[in-house]
């Protein structure tokens, strides 16, 4: 017979015993229950097909004037006088700036006493030559000092050519202290001030001559493999202030290598008929169409994501179980994601239900209808 302490000992065995039992069976239950759901769990598939296609890419770029000048002096001197500014139209002829001319000046006095001076000994050579070719005919003087003599002359129309040639010289640095414009156009830079001291050949304007324009745009270097730009290939542009206003042009000049400063490639593109209110500088917006490329479409909510890459869950159609396939992305449309890389035509893509899936979870599937 059990006494009070062994009763209680058996109670709480029992207990125990009747606790772990619940406690397993409950899991089991759980387990059956979830395995349930996952296998009646419902997800539409679309399947993967590939298709053509061509994206339409907006650039920016400027209107600038199709020929353009640099202008500059051709003798070194300091600027004294500036008379127009950035934005001011020319006419050829115009005087834009002139260099102190003093030095220029002195040098042309200078050159045209010297052509005084050779002219005159030139006079004088002449009148003796004549006069020995008298003699030598008389017999009055040898042949040595006919020679001679003619010698003197040929010396001193030599030095009269050169002295016309250095006052022609001289005169043409005088006028070359006045800037003039090459062709009727607007001034778009100004690189020198009054007072600075300027050699041959810099800078001091920029020109942009009247005429067609062009709209330059810089082609980023990682679309040149997808966008095949070709000399008379149409493209659209229009300005940034007035989207609405569109007009049409064509390339016209490609840059044969990429730019180091803006590692992307200069394409022109021409535009002979372009609207009176546009002006040199204002920028415009450049539409153009990529490349076709073969890519498939999936919705957005399609894309799941492993160790932070994108992804997609795959149904097989013979077992019905899922797994998690990553992607390439090409690009981003409205309302799709544009694959171009690891899934293959016909296999089966889950696009509603990702985010309670799991990776071997056996599921039944209907084909998404479009």
């Amino acid at each position: 017979m059990l006494n009070l302490s062994q009763f209680i000992d058996h109670k709480k065995i029992l207990i125990k015993l009747l606790v772990y039992i619940f406690i397993a069976s409950s899991f089991g239950c759980d387990n059956k229950e979830q395995n349930i759901k996952k296998d009646d769990y419902l997800v539409y598939v679309q399947k993967v097909k590939s298709e053509s296609y061509s994206q339409k890419i907006s650039l920016t770029g400027e209107i600038r004037a199709r020929v353009q000048s640099q202008l500059s002096f051709s003798v070194t001197g300091r600027i004294i006088e500036r008379l127009v500014d950035i934005g001011s139209h020319v006419n050829v002829g115009d005087v834009l700036a002139r260099l102190n001319s003093v030095q220029q000046v002195s040098e042309v006095a200078s050159a045209e006493a010297g052509v005084k001076a050779s002219e005159a000994q030139l006079l004088k050579e002449s009148l003796l030559f004549k006069r020995q070719q008298q003699l030598l005919v008389n017999g009055s003087i040898t042949r040595s000092e006919y020679d001679q003599s003619e010698a003197q002359f040929e010396s001193a129309k030599s030095n009269n050519k050169i002295a016309i040639a250095n006052l022609e010289e001289a005169r043409k640095n005088v006028s070359d202290t006045v800037l003039r414009a090459i062709n009727n156009g607007l001034i778009t830079a100004r690189n020198a001030e009054v007072g600075e001291v300027v050699q041959p050949a810099q800078s001091i304007f920029t020109l942009a001559h009247d005429g067609p324009r062009d709209v330059v745009f810089q082609l980023q270097e990682s679309l040149i493999g997808t966008y095949r730009y070709r000399v008379n290939e149409k493209v659209q542009i229009s300005l940034i202030e007035n989207p609405q206003l569109k007009v049409d042009g064509y390339i016209r000049e490609v840059s044969p290598i990429v730019e180091i400063k803006t590692g992307g490639v200069r394409i022109k593109v021409a535009i002979d008929k372009f609207p009176f209110y546009v002006k040199l500088g204002d920028p415009v917006i450049v539409t153009v169409n990529l490349s076709p490329i073969k890519v498939i479409k999936i919705p957005w909510k399609a894309i799941d994501y492993v160790n932070e890459k994108p992804a997609v869950w795959i149904v097989d159609p013979k077992t019905r179980a899922i797994s998690l396939m990553p992607i390439v992305v090409s690009s981003y449309d409205n309302n799709d994601v544009l694959v171009s890389g690891n899934l293959k035509e016909g296999q089966l893509v889950v696009v509603e239900g990702v985010q309670f899936l799991q990776s071997g979870q056996v599921v039944s599937f209907t084909e998404k209808k479009s």
